[in-house]
């Protein structure tokens, strides 16, 4: 659950384009709606400036989930954090 007084931050999203799948971040809001073309969604990443930062540490969270397996996810933010 997200606290309520969460005041920056940004989603991010897995989209499809015509040349293969593309992360996305869009600025948070309470009760988002996804963009077009959502596959899934990665999660909000806070304490980052730009959609950028929030693209690059959900890319990171990603890589390093998937070397280390299933349900690892708290265990990445944890240790980015």
């Amino acid at each position: 659950m997200i606290h309520k007084d969460v005041k920056s931050g940004f989603d991010v999203y897995e989209v499809q384009t015509s040349e293969g799948p593309e992360l996305i971040a869009t600025k948070h809001v309470p009760n988002p709606v996804p963009p077009l073309g959502v596959t899934r969604q990665l999660g909000l990443v806070l304490g980052v400036k730009c959609e950028a930062d929030a693209v690059r540490i959900a890319r990171q969270v990603e890589e390093i989930s998937n070397r280390l397996g299933p349900r690892a996810d708290q265990i990445v933010l944890n240790t980015l954090i």
